[in-house]
């Protein structure tokens, strides 16, 4: 996994990002928005996990953190650094905001998204081939848009 600056993220997420600079979810077909509320039974991690698979096959995975600090007293920012670090980056959040996964990374891209929720980030989901792309709000809800990589159609997988 590699830490990538601002930039270097919207040069990945060239081909999906709108007039605002950010990339756009709703532009694939199947596009839907979900809860993700904490509910007996439901967990951030299993939710985080959903999510992910909801993406479909990748090559590669953008993690692109768009804000954070809006809930600051909800961050537990020594766990994410030591995420980090595991990877030898040292670089700040606002320095280097999005984190390009491969593959065989899947797990660290779960471990990611949990703790964006956890913690109240928005944080946009890119793939590559473009099969599957997320939007996580601090709000409390996601906005998925997956196609099935065999058909090219909107997937049939539900995003509970």
């Amino acid at each position: 996994m590699r830490f990538l600056t601002d930039q270097e993220a919207k040069t990945y997420a060239e081909r999906h990002v709108g007039s605002d600079g950010l990339p756009v979810v709703d532009a694939l077909p199947g596009s839907r928005t979900q809860s993700f509320e904490a509910a007996p039974g439901h967990t951030y991690f299993a939710r985080a996990k959903e999510i992910v698979e909801s993406l479909g096959y990748f090559d590669w995975c953008l993690v692109w953190v768009v804000e954070w600090g809006v809930w600051a007293s909800n961050e537990n920012l020594h766990l994410y650094y030591r995420l980090r670090e595991s990877y030898g980056d040292h670089s700040h959040l606002g320095e280097r905001p999005a984190a390009l996964a491969l593959r065989h990374e899947v797990a660290d891209v779960v471990t990611l998204v949990h703790l964006g929720m956890m913690f109240g980030w928005d944080m946009y989901l890119l793939t590559s081939p473009d099969y599957g792309r997320a939007f996580i709000s601090h709000d409390g809800y996601f906005q998925l848009g997956a196609v099935d990589a065999d058909s090219g159609e909107p997937s049939e997988r539900p995003a509970t």
